[in-house]
């Protein structure tokens, strides 16, 4: 039989969708899919389609498939999809569960070959979600291996539900091998995990069922497996992809339970909604197409819906990114998105202007805060400028200090073998990165300057002054405090007892063993530690060069690392830093006198 490629028929009107019914030929079992349209929206609620939206990836675009697919079932017409889907499909074919549902799959439902089309359907991706009954995560076919980890997962998580702790640890010792723990993280390396476009499929729908060849669970079952691993698993085995997808997963559940608060209605304003709070925590998701890194999340954003006319695939990924950064600074009149700015990239772009593509070593950004909009963030007015040919960023803010001395990178190791002497090999390097830092903080003078002694300041300064006033209780406390006598005893676990004998016991107190492992585990290791030349300590990108100036940019909610430009009084922006002591703000000292900053 001759197949010719499929013609689409237009979409009639913006709220229109095609949806896709799977059938088998009687006598061949070959596979058809049929398409129709539909209109979502609130005006059509009682004629609302039901269907079920599929995520998954595409995978490599050489491997496809030829499928027969149009508007009749005589049709004699093809479209190429993946062949990740076309599995997913024969799967879904024969599960009863499934096979009787209508599906929306992006890659047949989209004209592929209609930009504005593409870019339309685009901007409705939280809606066709949303409304979906359900959403089915393709996760792949399985092998032996795989079909092995599945078993060893579901087996944890019963085991963690219907057990006490001690006898989860007990039968655990007794049942699982280094290798069953591999095969366990290889089941998180899976590539869905770590796509961009899959993050806004997962949070906005209303059900979600993950389909691993014919293992199918539910999305707390996996969220279950997921802390049971991270909790009782072998840590020596999560290598950085694995650990990421951890990680991402983690993030999605977060959204996604903020998400049914809301009751899948608009947003109500929450700062931690806006567009660049959610594309920097999926910085780590890959996409094939760059500009997906921003348009795949704006149906997560309090203000995606407004800047829907944004999503234009005939723009490059220079001008998408350049575009949302205008947009921030003259129409939200907000400047946190600079926390994500460094002059590392990989499109030569502002440094000011953020470079989603590039993944900072240092990983997440110092502080929680970064995107909190403060009511007493005066001035109102940003009062900020961008030059008539887009390359330049004019801000108010002040020049703090230079640098006077940075520490070293810690670079945290992956894949150690689970032996005694792997562990104390990383011990001795966090040794000896805590010790140089120790020593950079000794070389400034006494006291503080804000009348701490340097002991203390350089406690705070290590857990970015997450310190309270009372330590944790006792062994077993949920509280997870650490005061300064905490850290102070951490020092002389370190064995570093001259700064151990310089702390003020009596004024600080002697801190407690579950205090100072309170404070070790918050010790911060992803940035460097620096002394600037007014003697403040703080922690800078590992991009940063002794020569290069810490600045406060009023209306952010950071500090910065800043390097003098090729044009005189220009700079461009290293990254995001902290002080020990120093707020950001406006007008933080008395002698503060801001002036215009220009940033290339």
């Amino acid at each position: 039989m001759s197949l010719r490629a499929l013609t689409y028929r237009p979409l009639k009107a913006s709220t229109e969708i095609r949806l896709v019914t799977l059938k088998r030929d009687k006598s061949s079992g070959a596979l058809f899919c049929q398409l129709e349209s539909a209109r979502l929206g609130k005006r059509f609620l009682r004629r609302r389609p039901k269907y079920v939206a599929l995520s998954y990836t595409w995978g490599s675009p050489e491997n496809t498939h030829m499928l027969r697919c149009g508007y009749h079932q005589r049709d004699n017409t093809y479209v190429q999809i993946p062949t990740n889907l076309y599995d997913a499909m024969l799967r879904i074919s024969d599960n009863p569960d499934l096979h009787t549902y209508r599906f929306w799959m992006d890659s047949i439902c989209i004209n592929q070959g209609d930009m504005r089309e593409r870019a339309d359907q685009v901007g409705m991706m939280r809606e066709i979600y949303r409304d979906a009954c359900f959403v089915t995560v393709w996760l792949g076919e399985l092998d032996d291996e795989l079909t092995k980890a599945c078993s060893l997962l579901l087996g944890l998580d019963r085991l963690c539900r219907e057990e006490a702790y001690d006898d989860v640890m007990d039968a655990i010792f007794k049942t699982f091998e280094q290798e069953d723990w591999k095969m366990c993280v290889r089941f998180f390396r899976n590539p869905w995990f770590t796509r961009v476009w899959v993050f806004q499929e997962f949070v906005v729908a209303r059900d979600v069922f993950f389909l691993h060849g014919n293992w199918m669970v539910h999305w707390k079952t996996m969220l279950n497996i997921v802390v049971s691993l991270l909790r009782f698993g072998n840590p020596v085995v999560w290598d950085k992809e694995a650990s990421r997808s951890g990680e991402q997963l983690g993030i999605m559940v977060s959204f996604r339970l903020l998400t049914e608060s809301d009751e899948h209605d608009e947003y109500d304003f929450n700062p931690q909604k806006t567009l660049a709070f959610v594309v920097d925590q999926c910085r780590l998701l890959n996409s094939t197409d760059p500009r997906d890194r921003l348009f795949a999340l704006h149906g997560l954003s309090i203000d995606g819906h407004a800047r829907k006319s944004e999503i234009d695939y005939a723009l490059s990924v220079e001008q998408v990114y350049t575009n949302f950064a205008r947009h921030e600074v003259l129409h939200r009149k907000q400047l946190h998105f600079l926390c994500c700015a460094t002059l590392e990239g990989n499109y030569g772009l502002p440094s000011w202007v953020p470079d989603w593509t590039y993944r900072p070593p240092e990983g997440r950004h110092l502080s929680t805060a970064v995107f909190e909009v403060r009511s007493n963030d005066a001035p109102r007015d940003i009062n900020c400028r961008i030059s008539p040919d887009g390359a330049t960023l004019c801000v108010t803010g002040i020049i703090f200090s230079g640098i006077a001395s940075i520490g070293p990178i810690y670079i945290a190791p992956h894949n150690l073998p689970y032996t005694t002497d792997a562990f104390e090999i990383d011990f001795k390097r966090i040794l000896e990165w805590y010790r140089t830092n120790f020593a950079i903080a000794q070389e400034a003078p006494e006291p503080y300057p804000n009348g701490q002694s340097l002991i203390e300041a350089f406690v705070r300064c290590q857990v970015l002054d997450d310190i309270a006033n009372v330590s944790s209780p006792g062994p077993g406390s949920k509280m997870k405090k650490c005061s300064v006598g905490d850290g102070i005893r951490a020092l002389g676990r370190f064995g570093l007892r001259d700064g151990y004998e310089k702390g003020d016991l009596d004024s600080y107190g002697k801190g407690t063993d579950t205090g100072s492992e309170v404070y070790q585990n918050k010790l911060k290791k992803s940035h460097r530690f620096c002394r600037t030349e007014n003697g403040y300590f703080g922690w800078v990108p590992h991009a940063t060069l002794a020569t290069d100036l810490v600045a406060r940019i009023y209306s952010a909610n950071t500090q910065f690392v800043l390097r003098a430009g090729e044009q005189p009084g220009t700079y461009r922006i290293v990254g995001e830093c902290y002080l020990q002591g120093v707020p950001v703000g406006v007008g933080v000292f008395a002698s503060d006198i801001g002036g215009e900053i220009a940033l290339v």
